[in-house]
């Protein structure tokens, strides 16, 4: 398990998250990482979240969404 926590420096966006599972991440033959959901979704919460074009009160929480 591995946790996350970001948050902009004047504070007004804050994101923790956390990870069951870890060492997901599948090589192909020429030794490069293959693309992965788990990190498409990670990488989109992670931009929908601190992106400063995303209003904060517009982010939704993940408890929200499901």
């Amino acid at each position: 398990m591995t946790t996350t926590s970001l948050n902009t420096e004047d504070g007004a966006r804050q994101l923790t998250y956390a990870l069951n599972l870890t060492n997901y991440q599948r090589f192909g033959p020429d030794g490069q990482l293959l693309p992965s959901p788990i990190d498409d979704a990670v990488n989109g919460l992670t931009a929908k979240a601190m992106c400063p074009a995303t209003p904060p009160a517009a982010v939704p929480r993940i408890a929200e969404s499901f």
